[in-house]
């Protein structure tokens, strides 16, 4: 979680900065040797938002706002998603009438090239990882898919060195499943032979 003080007297620019290097995303060790993993969620990027419109910059409001609904989005475990039929990106609530918060539909095309940009740009394979798959699941871009397999790859060292069992758990199954789904062999491959290491 974070707080206000987190971001206490910092410019918008400076907010994405603690974002990309991941600052906001962090293994948090207490008591009792218990471990507990910080995910970069949406909470960030609405103080960027403020910090931005406190500095009249109507462009970077418009870019976190297109932020904060993909970070708002629910990434339903693939193992999970196959039982339920849900979909990698849910929406946080479904209320009553059947209005869903975040809405996929709600998502325009300025939003998805957003999106396939960041997803080229970003060096953090956390962002890396939602924007591409993003692109992969509702663009069918391959090469983010291919983007989105090597980052969620590239997690499994740093989750497991932390005894984040469920992120190794989500990164696993996912990456596999694009792989087979691009029907990519060489990288159908490399993700079985990371489900070897890591399943031991």
């Amino acid at each position: 979680m974070v707080n206000d003080e987190t971001f206490k007297g910092l410019t918008g620019q400076q907010i994405l900065d603690k974002i990309e290097t991941g600052e906001m995303d962090s293994f948090e060790e207490i008591p009792g040797d218990l471990i507990v993993f910080r995910e970069i969620g949406s909470g960030p990027f609405k103080a960027a938002l403020e910090a931005f419109k406190s500095e009249s910059n109507a462009e970077k409001v418009k870019e976190m706002e297109y932020e904060i609904i993909l970070f708002e989005f629910m990434m339903k475990n693939p193992v999970r998603r196959a039982e339920e039929k849900d979909e990698r990106f849910s929406p946080k609530f479904i209320f009553t009438n059947g209005t869903r918060y975040p809405d996929i539909e709600t998502i325009g095309e300025k939003a998805k090239r957003y999106y396939k940009t960041r997803g080229e740009q970003t060096k953090n394979p956390e962002l890396k990882v939602r924007y591409c798959d993003f692109t992969w699941e509702y663009l069918k871009d391959h090469n983010h898919a291919r983007m989105a397999i090597e980052s969620y790859l590239s997690l499994l060292g740093h989750y497991y060195e932390n005894k984040y069992y469920l992120g190794i758990a989500d990164c696993l199954p996912r990456s596999l499943q694009i792989a087979a789904k691009l029907n990519d062999e060489s990288l159908i491959r490399k993700c079985v032979k990371a489900h070897l290491k890591y399943l031991k």
